[in-house]
């Protein structure tokens, strides 16, 4: 999904994992720099994708742990991209979805807030 996100603007985790990489996965990405953060459950191991950052921006380190709500970047325009945003990817390891690879459907993980 991609999600509004200006130049500079703060990304934070959407939930506690380990940090499994940091910038270009490959030279010229479509993705840009990014960081990847993975995340155990008891259905199986899944990692969040935040991409199209300021290039060099990580605020952590390949290994490290993160809290849900951690600023773990910057926003911005890296790669394939027409406009500054925060392109947002949920995967599982090893899932099969056809064109999609490992890319699922995060809205069932979606928290209601409080009422």
């Amino acid at each position: 999904m991609d999600i509004r996100c200006p130049t500079g603007t703060n990304v934070y985790a959407c939930a506690d994992g380990l940090v499994s990489q940091i910038g270009w996965r490959t030279a010229n990405h479509p993705y840009g720099y990014s960081v990847r953060v993975r995340h155990k459950r008891a259905d199986g191991e899944y990692e969040t994708v935040y991409a199209h950052l300021v290039d060099g921006s990580a605020k952590v380190k390949e290994g490290d742990t993160v809290t849900a709500g951690q600023i773990i970047a910057l926003g911005d325009n890296t790669g394939n991209s027409s406009a500054s945003h925060l392109h947002l990817s949920l995967k599982k390891i090893g899932a099969k979805n056809g064109g999609y690879g490992e890319i699922v459907d995060p809205e069932p993980f979606f928290v209601d807030a409080p009422k």
